[in-house]
């Protein structure tokens, strides 16, 4: 009995556990590359592999078969897999015998059997001849966990998406799920070598293993990670500001702006509908800056101003008071938000009409979660064409504070001379004459975080008529003092933009610090506030993520 004992424990122990490893490194390769039927196939063909090598490598008649004709043997195999892989999935017959779904499922399970097959085989059969396979080996799994959990660095929570999806979806935190999987690793990696020397003790250096991973899970699950501070307007992580979160300040912050946090988390998006913007980036809408103070425009102080904004959290639900119009124009798309880090107002991707306050599924990571409903556009930049400007319902005093700007004349002049080329059928064209005045900042305007704007009486006019030479507040707040001179309504908004790319296919967005961003608005009759910004084709600054 005790031989039978020592046996097991000399042989089949590490052999099932060895395969066992091998077999969730492939996959933990296969999540993210194929389907369900495809991952359970390449833990089938690992494992059979494995066992299979480990029974027979050294058994008459194959122990006399040379290591490269394994490895030959191996390719084609794969290669045999491939072929039959491509009659299924392009036969007909099957199709319609089984449906294109199936026989689409089936195809993968064959693809990934036969891979993980044939590369576990060379993988056992080296590190069974050779003194550098077992190294190979190590080398393997731990590659295939890197590789797998990749996608994550630089802060992307919601990444690889097979976690970030399945988990936000479902109110978890990512985290949880992503500890669990570096856990895994660290003990299929260490297991792997354990196995290679005292089994005897492998038992119990197994459970002590384990124990240290979920210790570490327990701290971070308990205490939490690191975050950020406060976001400003931009974005930008800062110390929170105590009082009213619409307390005067100005905004333009040139010399304090940085790209060294560029990458810090701030929020993660999850999208319960889709929806592809048309211009090519994700706008969401915190605030805006709409009323002029005699120096620049600020947050608004009355009622009547920026009626369509939300600018206060709840523990229950809050729609807003004017929502945007055009709905044949619109898509009902709803999103769930959970902050990173602390933000003075809800945001919502553009033209939200309503937040929900949601249940936190992690206080440690997430500083608050709400769900959005937003009706955002799907018409394209002709339908803007021959639009009128304003609502109904605003009065002249109303409209006025949408018109109001510094009194320096060069804003009206430099518009008037921007529109004063467009062809005799747009020269009336609000939205027109709000593109010219855009095309002629994307095309001389010059992207940078440094400038010494901020110090003047009147930043915007300081980047307009001097270097234009600033970032995305001074293209903002000078576009909207032109469109304003020439008597179209507009306010800045104020948010984050994320390129479109960016979700690459995911449920899950996550936003950035340089996402921080601000841009023009218009307001168009039957339409409702309409982004047109600016965008610098010149840049000092790498902004990419």
């Amino acid at each position: 009995m005790k031989e039978n004992t020592a046996t097991v424990q000399a042989h089949y122990l590490p052999s099932a556990l060895r395969a066992l490893i091998i077999a969730s490194a492939f996959w933990a390769l296969s999540l993210s590359l194929t389907i369900l039927s495809g991952s359970v196939a390449a833990i089938a063909g690992s494992l059979i592999a494995c066992l299979a090598v480990d029974r027979w490598a050294n058994a008459e008649p194959i122990k006399q078969v040379r290591t490269s004709t394994i490895v030959a043997a191996a390719a084609a195999l794969l290669l045999l897999n491939y072929a039959a892989v491509g009659l299924v999935t392009r036969s007909d017959i099957l199709a319609s015998m089984l449906s294109p779904i199936v026989a689409f499922e089936l195809g993968e399970a064959l693809n990934w059997f036969g891979l993980c097959l044939a590369a576990t085989t060379v993988l056992r059969s080296l590190a069974q001849r050779t003194s550098f396979g077992g190294v190979l080996e190590i080398l393997f799994v731990a590659t295939a966990f890197v590789v797998t959990l990749s996608a994550h660095r630089n802060g992307m929570i919601h990444r690889p998406y097979f976690i970030g999806d399945y988990a936000l979806i479902r109110g978890i935190d990512p985290a949880t799920i992503l500890m669990a999987f570096g856990c895994l690793a660290v003990i299929a990696l260490s297991a792997l070598l354990m196995a290679e020397n005292n089994q005897r003790r492998l038992p119990y250096h197994f459970a002590i293993l384990g124990l240290l991973c979920f210790s570490l899970a327990g701290f971070v699950r308990f205490f939490g990670l690191p975050t950020p501070g406060m976001t400003d307007d931009l974005g930008l992580t800062g110390q929170e500001i105590a009082g009213n979160s619409q307390q005067k300040e100005n905004p333009f912050r040139d010399g304090e702006n940085t790209a060294e946090d560029k990458e810090a988390p701030v929020a993660v998006v999850v999208f319960r509908d889709d929806y592809e913007p048309l211009n090519g980036s994700y706008y969401f809408r915190e605030s805006a800056y709409s009323q002029f103070n005699g120096v620049m425009l600020d947050y608004t102080s009355r009622g009547d101003m920026d009626r369509d904004l939300i600018e206060s959290f709840t523990n229950t639900e809050l729609t807003a008071e004017v929502l945007p119009q055009a709905m044949d124009q619109r898509k009902t798309v709803r999103t769930s938000v959970g902050m990173l880090v602390p933000h003075r107002n809800p945001f919502g991707l553009v033209s939200p009409a309503t937040y929900i306050n949601a249940a936190n599924p992690n206080n440690l990571r997430f500083k608050r979660t709400y769900d959005t409903l937003s009706y955002a556009p799907t018409y394209d930049f002709e339908y803007m064409l021959g639009r009128e400007l304003g609502r109904d319902d605003w009065s002249d005093e109303l409209r006025n504070k949408y018109l109001e700007l510094p009194s320096d004349p060069r804003y009206r002049e430099l518009a008037e001379s921007l529109i004063a080329n467009l062809r005799p059928e747009y020269a009336d064209d609000p939205f027109a004459k709000a593109w010219a005045i855009k095309t002629y900042l994307d095309e001389n305007g010059i992207y940078s975080l440094k400038n010494d704007h901020a110090y003047e009486t009147d930043p915007a006019a300081s980047f307009l008529f001097g270097d234009l030479t600033g970032y995305c507040m001074h293209f903002s707040f000078a576009a909207t003092y032109m469109f304003r001179s020439i008597g179209i309504p507009a306010r800045v908004g104020i948010g984050y933009s994320v390129p479109a790319s960016n979700r690459a296919g995911g449920s899950a967005l996550l936003v950035q610090a340089v996402h921080g961003h601000a841009w023009p608005e218009i307001y168009f009759k039957d339409i409702g506030w309409v982004i047109v910004d600016p965008a610098p084709r010149q840049t000092l600054v790498d902004m990419s993520t």
